[in-house]
C-alpha cells in the first residue's frame, strides 16, 4: 500500500540515517499509542515522510527518547517523541488505510474480498477515532475516493485528470501541516500553505503514478484501471517504460522545484535525499523489476 516516498540509504549518513529511524520508530509508537499494536503494521515510507516535512518545517528541535521496540523488546531503540505533528500523520494513515482498504473491497477477488472484510472493522474503530484528531483530513479523502471512481469509470481523459483527485487530496493534506505547525503565525501560515498544497499536489501526482507504474502487470492481468494502460491503448505506446520513466521524472523535477520553496528548519540533508535522490531510485527500481515494498 504506497510507501514509495522513502531515503536512497547508500547516500545517507550513518546519523542522517538514524534520525530517520528515529522518526520512523516515532511514529510507529504515536499510532500504536493512539490506535493499538495491530495498526502499527500499517506504516511506511509515505507516513514517515510526512511526520519528517512537519518536523523539518516547524522550529523546534525534534526530541528523542530511547524506547523498547515492539518487534525487539529486547533491545531499545531511539524515537522521535510525539507531538501534534506526529497525532495528525497517525491520524491520516489510519483514514488513508481505511478508505483504501475500502477501495480494494471492491477491486479483489474472492480471497481478497475475504480478507478485505476481515479487516474492515479493525480500520473503521481506527478511522473512528482518527477522524477526532484530523476530522477535515477525513472529508478529503472521502471526496478524493469517490471522485477517483467518477475518473475511473468516465470517458479517459488522459493521464492528468486521472492523476487529479489523488494529487488534490494529497496537496490539501500537506496544506493543513501549515495549520499545525505556524500554529497562530498568520502570515508564516498563509504563506507556507500554498507552498505545502502545490508540494503536496505533486507529491501526490508522483506515488499515483508510481503506484500506477508498480501496478501495470497486475492491472493487464486484472483489467483494473491503470492510467498508464489505457495511455498505451489510447496512443499506441510502444517504448512503455520510456515513457512512464519521462512523466514521472517531470514530476520529481517539479516536486523538487516546489520543495526549495521550502522554509527547512530541520533535518534538510534527509528531505534532500529523498526529494534529489529517493523519488527517482524509486522508479528505476520498479522498471528494473527489483522494488520490493516494505517498510
Amino acid at each position: 500500500m504506497f510507501g514509495y516516498v522513502r531515503p536512497y540509504k547508500p547516500d545517507l549518513k550513518m546519523c542522517e540515517f538514524d534520525t530517520y529511524q528515529s522518526v520512523y520508530c516515532g511514529l510507529c509508537k504515536q499510532i500504536g499509542k493512539d490506535y493499538g499494536h495491530p495498526a502499527r503494521l500499517t506504516l511506511n515510507y509515505d507516513f514517515t515522510f510526512l511526520s519528517l516535512l512537519g518536523m523539518s518545517l516547524s522550529q523546534d528541535k525534534i526530541s528523542h527518547k530511547q524506547q523498547i521496540c515492539i518487534a525487539n523488546p529486547i533491545k531499545k531503540r531511539v524515537c522521535a517523541q510525539g507531538n501534534k505533528i506526529t497525532e495528525y500523520c497517525a491520524a491520516t494513515a489510519m483514514l488513508i488505510i481505511y478508505y483504501k482498504l475500502k477501495d480494494n473491497l471492491a477491486d479483489n477477488g474472492f480471497f481478497g474480498k475475504i480478507l478485505m472484510r476481515l479487516l474492515n472493522p479493525f480500520a473503521a474503530l481506527a478511522r473512528n477515532k482518527a477522524r477526532k484528531t484530523a476530522p477535515q483530513t477525513d472529508i478529503i479523502i472521502s471526496k478524493s475516493m469517490e471522485l477517483q471512481k467518477q475518473v475511473e469509470k468516465s470517458k479517459f481523459e488522459g493521464i492528468d485528470a486521472a492523476a487529479h483527485p489523488t494529487s488534490e487530496a494529497m496537496g490539501l493534506i500537506c496544506r493543513q501541516l501549515a495549520d499545525i505547525v505556524y500554529q497562530q503565525q498568520e502570515e508564516e501560515t498563509h504563506e507556507a500553505a500554498n507552498v505545502l498544497y502545490r508540494f503536496g499536489y505533486l507529491l501526490g501526482r508522483y506515488v499515483y503514478f508510481t503506484d500506477a507504474l508498480d501496478d501495470l502487470q497486475k492491472d493487464r492481468k486484472t483489467g483494473n484501471f491503470n492510467p498508464f494502460l489505457k495511455k498505451i491503448e489510447q496512443d499506441n505506446l510502444l517504448d512503455f517504460n520510456s515513457y512512464a520513466n519521462e512523466v514521472i521524472n517531470l514530476t520529481v523535477s517539479q516536486i523538487a522545484g516546489a520543495y526549495e520553496l521550502l522554509n527547512i528548519n530541520n533535518t534538510k540533508p534527509i528531505l534532500d535525499n529523498i526529494i534529489y535522490l529517493g523519488l527517482k531510485n524509486t522508479v528505476s527500481s520498479i522498471l528494473a523489476g527489483d522494488f520490493f515494498n516494505t517498510p
